[in-house]
């Protein structure tokens, strides 16, 4: 069935009616594939919620033993899709496709798939200048995210059967699902209406598996990011997660702002919330913890507390605010999101991704 979008300029009272259409009446599956190659954005996890992760292709028509693999995408937060189109193929075929598909791509690993020209090392690179990376995406990272790849049918009609069957399978645990278009043109533009069935289940299935801590660590970074987004909008993306520590970009790669808790709900635990500088150089982080450190005065003032300026791991450096907190009551996230905000501020302030950029990076 057909569905109609009306658009109107501002200012008349003339309205244009746009009506869609099947891709394939003027495209190929190929186009298809092209497209989403180069506007991974359009399959990307968030997608559904309008605020799609950062994500690259990694692979595509991969050579597998049992044929070849359309897609297959990393985004900033390590998470691992395999993805496939539809095509042609019964909803038997096709699931039955991906599916060896994801098992071969878990078997191969890391070495296999760079064998096969996924350049994993160039993707994190890509990644990491968004800003929006995972402070651990890494190598390491990505090792986890393959063992357990989210699965992904993309088509511009998901028939009922291949629904059914990936709702079977995620009843199992399986974390695949579905994007579906709506496909609209005029006389100067395309429009594509992305439509996910079954991301919330498989968002599910990747949280049921956390532990207790983890699962108290997501509550912790949704409750404060989702008022830090209130006071500051369109300054992040990011979502909650099940780790100890949680990262804010500031627009450079290998910087960025950070919450952290030391020793959840324990007795000498902490709350640290701060500037982290982690180039893959050492010395460079070293030359800008040093320019941070001469600013010493004026970043307490406008923090507002004593900081704290530090080597950190191998070749790290940070600047933060700490605060006793055994417990992470209500008083401990009012007081990490007040020093939050004050830092965000800060990097503003001091314009210190520019200062970092022209005296260090």
């Amino acid at each position: 069935m057909n569905t109609v979008l009306f658009k109107r300029r501002k200012g008349t009272t003339s309205l244009e009616k746009i009506t869609s259409r099947p891709f394939e009446q003027t495209h190929t599956e190929e186009d298809l594939h092209q497209f989403l190659e180069s506007e991974p954005s359009l399959i990307a996890r968030g997608i559904a919620e309008g605020d799609p992760i950062p994500t690259v292709v990694v692979g595509s028509h991969l050579n597998l033993k049992t044929g070849e693999l359309d897609l297959l995408l990393l985004d900033a937060e390590g998470e691992i899709t395999v993805a496939e189109l539809k095509r042609d193929r019964t909803a038997r075929e096709v699931i039955g496709q991906v599916l060896d598909y994801a098992a071969q791509v878990e078997l191969l690993g890391m070495h296999g798939l760079a064998d096969q020209g996924v350049d994993w090392e160039g993707a994190i690179e890509i990644l990491s200048q968004s800003g929006e990376a995972a402070e651990d995406l890494d190598l390491d990272r990505l090792k986890l995210g393959l063992q357990n790849p989210r699965i992904l049918i993309v088509a511009f009609e998901v028939d009922e059967s291949t629904k059914r069957i990936a709702e079977f399978l995620r009843v199992r645990r399986v974390p695949i699902y579905c994007i579906e278009f709506k496909y609209f043109s005029d006389h100067k533009f395309e429009y594509y209406y992305p439509e996910v069935i079954g991301a919330e289940e498989v968002r599910r299935i990747s949280t049921e598996d956390e532990t207790p801590t983890q699962r108290a660590y997501r509550s912790i970074w949704e409750e404060l990011l989702q008022d830090f987004k209130a006071k500051r909008p369109g300054v992040t993306r990011r979502s909650s997660t099940k780790d100890s520590w949680v990262s804010m970009p500031i627009g450079i790669a290998y910087a960025h702002l950070e919450w952290s808790i030391h020793g959840l709900n324990r007795q000498g635990g902490w709350f640290e919330v701060g500037f982290h500088l982690e180039h893959t150089d050492r010395d460079k982080n070293v030359d800008a913890l040093q320019w941070l450190e001469s600013n010493r005065s004026r970043m307490e003032v406008l923090v507002g507390q004593e900081l704290h300026f530090e080597e950190w791991g191998k070749r790290w450096a940070r600047v933060y605010a700490r605060r006793d907190a055994p417990v992470i009551d209500d008083d401990a996230k009012e007081w990490a999101l007040d020093a939050m905000l004050r830092f965000y501020d800060l990097v503003e302030d001091l314009d210190i991704v520019e200062e970092l950029r022209d005296r260090v990076w």
